[in-house]
């Protein structure tokens, strides 16, 4: 797992890479954004998928919920 100490060029090669990206002229703060878009995909999915999910959240903290 990584730190948060990437350069932008390696942000900027990773998003390329990992969105089969063609395109060249993509300015830092778009592959910023989209990197971030990225990391939260993937957190919500494995948060799902897991035990800890909202469902179990919520069942198990009823007294937390403002309705």
């Amino acid at each position: 797992m990584g730190r948060g100490a990437a350069s932008k060029e390696q942000v900027q090669y990773m998003i390329k890479n990992l969105l089969n990206l063609e395109i060249d002229k993509i300015k830092f703060d778009e592959t910023d954004a989209l990197a971030a878009a990225v990391c939260h995909s993937v957190k919500m999915s494995s948060f799902i998928t897991s035990k800890n999910n909202w469902k179990s959240f919520v069942d198990q903290n009823h007294d937390r919920i403002i309705e």
